[in-house]
């Protein structure tokens, strides 16, 4: 099946952020997918690797693979907190991407 979001043109538009109130399990999935497509786009517009490690030129930010990892470890410490996953995915990878330390 097409990812939500996805129009008859193909363009990829982010859902309407859905009321917590009323929202439907259906709903949230597909949020999240719609959510993740547009993540994973984002993504996707960098040219091999070298773009994933290169620190910026200003160094206040860290190198994009940190923020290619540091969503999905939030979505895991989401789902640990909530009781849905007892034990780390990855424990090295979620305590590197969990937290942002910038270096001075």
């Amino acid at each position: 099946s097409q990812c939500p979001g996805v129009c008859s043109d193909g363009a990829l538009r982010s859902l309407p952020l859905p009321n917590l109130a009323t929202v439907t399990r259906k709903a949230a999935r597909e949020y999240f997918d719609n959510s993740w497509a547009l993540y994973e786009v984002m993504f996707a517009g960098l040219n091999g690797e070298e773009p994933f490690y290169r620190p910026p030129v200003h160094g206040l930010r860290h190198p994009q693979i940190f923020y290619y990892g540091h969503t999905p470890c939030l979505y895991i410490n989401k789902l640990r907190v909530s009781g849905v996953l007892e034990k780390p995915v990855n424990a090295y990878f979620e305590s590197i991407f969990e937290v942002i330390q910038l270096q001075k």
